[in-house]
């Protein structure tokens, strides 16, 4: 037939055709050339990106893209204009990355494919995934002999177990970590009669924890060893 289809080419590379004519015993000479570069109509590019940041994940969203596309790319950088990397190729308009470093800022770009080529990459989205602590626990604490009993308020916030710390000067530094209790009291036993010790408690939700509660003094004291009186009596 006066037609052909050639598939075995490269987008963006510029082929130069002859044709000759046959009748089963000779062929004609060459036809006059024609060239042509075959090209790829991409999808447009995604728009609208948007991050959520969550708790070492950042979830992205976008627009969709027109142009047949079918897939997406999207590319992750740890600085502004990349180079990026090459994360996730979602057939949907989302994607949540996770496995991130709270307090780390990340650079995204996403481009759409038809199956054959690929758009450019949208407008560069920045995102730092968070951390979001328990709430601030409020402590108090009642000394004895030999012990000081701590106990304070549940946390809100998915607090899952405590750090009750201490130190011997107001204000802290608190460098001694006595205990991670996952309940709301403690006793602590390592103490010296007639020593004042400064304590604080914050929350931790498995990831981060909270802020440190007010400072709450304690000065554990020994029991008194006299002896009661005996013999009382009452004078006429």
């Amino acid at each position: 037939t006066a037609s052909y289809t050639d598939t075995s080419v490269i987008d963006g590379t510029t082929y130069y055709y002859v044709v000759t004519a046959s009748n089963g015993s000779c062929s004609s000479a060459n036809s006059a050339q024609v060239l042509a570069t075959p090209a790829c109509t991409p999808p447009s590019k995604p728009v609208n990106l948007v991050a959520t940041p969550g708790n070492g994940k950042i979830a992205l969203m976008w627009t969709a893209s027109t142009g047949g596309a079918i897939s997406y790319e999207v590319l992750r950088g740890t600085k502004t204009g990349g180079p990026y990397t090459a994360i996730a190729t979602p057939t949907s308009t989302g994607y949540t990355d996770t496995g991130l470093i709270n307090g780390t800022t990340y650079y995204y770009v996403v481009n759409a494919s038809n199956g054959s080529c690929s758009s450019a990459n949208s407008a560069e989205l920045p995102a730092a995934p968070v951390c979001t602590p328990p709430s601030v626990p409020t402590i108090t604490a009642t000394p004895g002999a030999g012990q000081v009993v701590l106990s304070w308020t549940a946390s809100t916030g998915g607090a899952m177990s405590y750090v009750v710390s201490r130190g011997t000067v107001s204000g802290g530094p608190y460098g001694t970590v006595v205990a991670n209790p996952t309940g709301t009291t403690y006793t602590d036993k390592t103490v010296v009669n007639g020593t004042t010790y400064y304590y604080v408690v914050s929350s931790n939700n498995g990831t981060c924890l909270s802020a440190n509660s007010a400072e709450f003094p304690a000065k554990p004291l020994a029991a008194c060893a006299q002896a009661a009186p005996t013999g009382v009596a009452p004078t006429a």
